[in-house]
C-alpha cells in the first residue's frame, strides 16, 4: 500500500491511522509503503472520517491524502490533492508519487504496526416457518 500526502491544505500535517492507531504523521509530498496482510483495514487522516477496505493479496493500493480525508486513486487519477495551486497543471497521482519523498522517521509513530481487523461471523438463524 503506498500513500502520498497531496499539497491541499499544506500548512497542516495530516496523521495516518490504520484501525484506530496513528501510523505516520504525513507532511506534503511524502509517502509512507505499508507491506500489510490481506484482510479488511480501517484508514484515516482524521478518526471519525475513515475509508473501510479489503485488501487483497498481491496487489498494490495507492491512496492520497489532504489535511482532512483519504481517498483511493488509480495512478492515471487528477484530483484537487494531486495539484498544488488551482493555477497550476493537473498533475496525476504517479506524477505526484514520482515527486514525493518517503515519510521521514522521526515522523513514523512507533510501533507502527496494522494488522488486519478481526473479522466476527455471525452464525445465522434459519428464517421462522410460516404458519400461513
Amino acid at each position: 500500500m503506498r500513500i502520498v500526502r497531496g499539497t491541499v491544505g499544506a500548512v497542516v500535517p495530516a496523521d495516518l491511522f490504520c484501525n484506530g492507531t496513528p501510523i505516520a504523521r504525513l507532511r506534503p509530498k511524502r509517502i509512507v509503503e505499508l507491506d500489510l496482510r490481506p484482510g479488511w483495514y480501517r484508514f484515516s487522516v482524521k478518526p471519525d472520517h475513515p475509508v473501510v477496505l479489503c485488501l487483497a493479496r498481491g496487489r498494490t493500493y495507492y491512496f492520497v491524502t489532504d489535511s482532512r480525508s483519504i481517498v483511493q486513486a488509480d495512478l492515471d487519477e487528477t484530483n484537487a490533492a494531486t495539484t498544488a495551486l488551482r493555477r497550476s497543471p493537473q498533475r496525476t497521482l504517479s506524477e505526484l508519487l514520482a515527486g514525493s519523498k518517503p515519510v521521514d522517521a522521526s515522523d513514523m509513530y512507533l510501533p507502527a504496526t496494522c494488522s488486519p481487523l478481526r473479522e466476527e461471523i455471525w452464525e445465522a438463524k434459519p428464517p421462522a416457518p410460516s404458519n400461513q
